[in-house]
């Protein structure tokens, strides 16, 4: 900012970018990409290697590609803003061997984009005694068992079943896993310290 001899403020812009240069595939492209920074000079740079080696770390920490352990990349809520599609093909090149969405209209978007075999495989949550029974009501309407990972809360404090409420979960969840409306497939949790790797 700037004082002018008349009295007036004129403010000249700065950019500070951390990203390398970028590459264009075509002159098109490089174009169009001017032509979106006059319009909105903000702008997030997402890289898809650096998502794809992120995941290919993730999946070296618990073991590897053939140690039987799965790992999810979570793609919620447009991959967090960073495309739903991109970030999903980039996670499985990283070595996910799911995806997790937080809304049922992702999961079944990714199936309509070619992502996963069918719509009949998409694992459902439940964290509280009223998504058994809600989920437990849609599996006996479709006449399929639902597949069902129960969510616990092991310190975070986002969502799911607490040590105090875990047995009336259970209570609910073994008999329905025994009538074969719901097929347990694991149990999930946020980590309650995410930011200490050790």
């Amino acid at each position: 900012l700037r004082h002018s001899s008349s009295c007036r403020a004129t403010i000249r812009a700065m950019t500070l970018n951390a990203a390398s240069e970028l590459q264009f595939s075509s002159p098109a492209g490089e174009a169009n990409y001017r032509a979106a920074r006059r319009r909105y000079p903000a702008q997030a740079i997402v890289d898809l290697a650096t998502l794809r080696d992120n995941m290919a770390h993730l999946v070296d920490v618990v073991g590897g590609p053939h140690s039987g352990t799965a790992v999810m990349g979570v793609v919620k809520a447009d991959a967090y803003g960073h495309g739903l599609l991109p970030a999903a093909l980039a996670a499985l090149a990283g070595g996910a061997t799911w995806l997790g969405t937080a809304q049922s209209h992702e999961a079944l978007l990714l199936r309509k984009l070619g992502i996963g075999p069918d719509r009949c495989r998409i694992d459902i949550s439940v964290g509280s005694l009223a998504g058994i029974d809600a989920l437990a009501d849609a599996a006996r309407r479709l006449g399929k068992p639902a597949r069902v990972h129960v969510k616990v809360d092991s310190g975070f404090g986002r969502n799911g079943f607490t040590p105090a409420g875990f047995d009336a979960a259970l209570a609910k969840l073994v008999p329905l896993a025994h009538e074969g409306v719901l097929h347990i497939v694991g149990q999930w949790s946020h980590l309650a310290v995410a930011d200490s790797p050790d």
